[in-house]
């Protein structure tokens, strides 16, 4: 973000990883296998963005249909927090 921004390119949105549950040589991806991971990786990294830059919308999941690695977590007000948009596959 930090690059882009000094580039003049300013990011105005922001998600962890398209389909997160991908992890091939198509393109440079971590694999979440589950809620738990998916989570927790989410939650440092989305913090960090939000320190940066309030303005900046995060989005969470990017899989087809319910958001099943966000929701679970999503009682918790700390995730809620971080969470501006799911962006769901269709």
């Amino acid at each position: 973000i930090k690059t882009l921004r000094a580039a003049g390119l300013p990011t105005v949105m922001w998600g962890l990883q398209n389909e997160p549950w991908v992890s091939n040589a198509h393109y440079s991806a971590c694999r979440y296998p589950d809620s738990p991971s998916y989570v927790r990786a989410y939650r440092a990294v989305a913090s960090a963005v939000r320190r940066y830059d309030a303005r900046i919308l995060l989005f969470a999941d990017t899989e087809d249909s319910f958001p099943r690695k966000i929701a679970p977590a999503m009682p918790d007000p700390e995730i809620a927090a971080l969470v501006d948009a799911y962006v769901v596959h269709t």
